[in-house]
């Protein structure tokens, strides 16, 4: 039995060029079975140019997870796999607003999922689809409470530091 290795096309096509070679090459002995999660428009092309690889095929446009809950056909195809590894890339060096990536990957079976980046650099993730959640809706009005008790604690140092130091100053100036 094979290993089925899934990723999603959240990169160019050189990164995702670079992910299928680092696969097959990190594969290379072993009967793999790859999947991707790509968008209708695309799959043509990807089709002609990785015959090999079975396309899910999402909605165009930028991956959503609301979009994703929706499509019950999209969830069943992915539910009826339990990947070994799941692959997410990416076209820059970090994962800027991929939030909607994460948890949609959060929500397929998986061993392991791992980060790839435009660099060829691999970090093995745990996804939590809560975490994920409340940082992407919620994340605004965390860090504004953190902004907050910042500047409450700085007032409050300064409201009994600044007292201290006044009266401590006036007592030596007068000895």
């Amino acid at each position: 039995m094979g290993k089925n290795i899934f990723f999603i096309r959240s990169a160019n096509g050189q990164v995702i060029e670079q992910l299928v070679d680092y696969i097959k090459n990190k594969h290379k002995n072993e009967n793999i079975k790859l999947y991707c999660l790509i968008q209708k428009s695309s799959v043509k092309s990807f089709n002609e140019k990785y015959p090999s690889i079975k396309c899910i095929e999402s909605e165009d446009g930028f991956f959503k997870y609301s979009v994703l809950k929706n499509n019950k056909e999209l969830l069943h195809k992915l539910n009826d796999f339990q990947f070994d590894e799941l692959y997410i890339p990416s076209s820059y060096g970090d994962y800027p607003d991929f939030n909607e990536v994460f948890l949609i990957c959060s929500k397929i079976k998986n061993d392991k999922t791992i980060l790839y980046n435009c660099y060829g650099e691999t970090v093995e993730k745990k996804l939590n689809f809560a975490y994920i959640w409340i940082d992407k809706n919620l994340g605004e009005a965390i860090y504004f409470f953190k902004v907050l008790f910042a500047l409450i604690g700085i007032s409050l140092i300064y409201l009994v530091c600044y007292p201290y130091y006044f009266v401590k100053r006036k007592l030596f100036d007068n000895i």
